[in-house]
């Protein structure tokens, strides 16, 4: 992971519990100042952020990502309820409380553990304001959902050589009218940027995920602009626009997977291929990361165990890849 360390300058992983806060909320800004002073605790020079999103639900997932990425790799989690936040101190994490006020979630009684339920949406929809809240501070940010997992410490770089060109880089589907998958991606600390984070978060309700705010207004036709490549037979979608001009790039499918992804020459998407395959191909480092997208969350341990994906004990210590 040094070599990872080295190209990327110093990076810090937030395991983000949430911020869902308005800016005038007292909450958010205490949160926000005291993820400033941390910050501002690193070695410089300063460059991003990578940030994965938890609640006590899943932070089984979040320390999986984290120890994906390394032990070299400094990680702090800011925690929504006071029960993961002292599970992670125990730990031994550096752990920052961001809690909403509310009883049950303190006590770690999140409801969000079925995709598509109303409490689901409106926890994805915090994200997007954990992104804002250190974006707004001047820092590029690096977002991995918990089910993503580093299989290259060369993967950081070439996102950010693809960051280079757009304002903000995602993952993509396999459906073309929904082409966005918002569980990877940079965000540039960009006027741009901020302003469309925060439209996305004017626009959100328990109806839809940050997955389908993301996809209405970057590429949708109606509110954005597909940039095709026509020079293939079929045109390709290389990214969109929004109306404010936000530029958006995709990863390489080959290179970022999401689980329904369907690799060059093969019919299957990618998590129904021989689980051996998918271990093989994460070993010699073909995959850059790969999300367990499209799979039942009740499935997901398991399903990346059968990978050699999941390298957390039931303590929630990091073991060997």
């Amino acid at each position: 992971m040094g070599s990872r360390t080295s190209s990327a300058k110093l990076v810090i992983v937030i395991g983000f519990a949430l911020l869902y806060f308005s800016s005038m909320n007292p909450t958010y800004r205490k949160s926000t100042n005291e993820i400033r002073n941390i910050l501002n605790q690193r070695p410089k020079p300063k460059d991003f952020v990578i940030m994965t999103a938890t609640t006590w639900s899943y932070r089984f997932f979040s320390v999986n990502m984290a120890c994906s990425l390394g032990k070299e790799t400094p990680v702090l989690f800011i925690a929504l309820d006071r029960k993961v936040l002292e599970w992670l101190r125990d730990l031994g994490h550096n752990a920052i409380l961001a809690s909403d006020g509310n009883q049950e979630s303190d006590n770690g009684k999140d409801s969000a553990e079925s995709f598509g339920t109303k409490q689901f949406n409106l926890v994805t929809q915090r994200k997007i304001s954990a992104v804002r809240s250190v974006t707004e501070l001047g820092l590029d940010v690096l977002y991995a959902d918990g089910d993503i997992f580093w299989c290259d410490e060369n993967a950081i770089g070439e996102i950010l050589e693809v960051a280079k060109g757009a304002d903000i880089v995602m993952q993509r589907t396999n459906t073309a009218h929904v082409p966005i998958n918002s569980g990877l991606y940079y965000a540039h600390a960009s006027n741009t940027v901020n302003k469309l984070l925060y439209e996305l978060e004017s626009r959100s309700n328990a109806e839809v995920d940050d997955q389908v705010l993301f996809n209405r207004v970057l590429c949708n036709k109606k509110e954005g602009t597909a940039l095709r490549d026509y020079s293939y037979k079929r045109p390709r979608l290389l990214g969109c626009r929004s109306k404010n001009g936000t530029h958006l790039s995709f990863l390489s499918e080959d290179r970022f997977p999401i689980g329904c992804t369907r690799l060059k020459g093969r019919r299957r998407h990618v998590i129904e291929e021989d689980p051996d395959l998918l271990k093989e191909m994460c070993r010699q480092r073909k995959f850059g990361a790969f999300h367990f997208s499209c799979v039942e969350a009740q499935s997901k341990v398991e399903e990346m165990k059968k990978r050699n994906m999941w390298i957390v004990n039931s303590d929630g210590r990091c073991i060997s890849k």
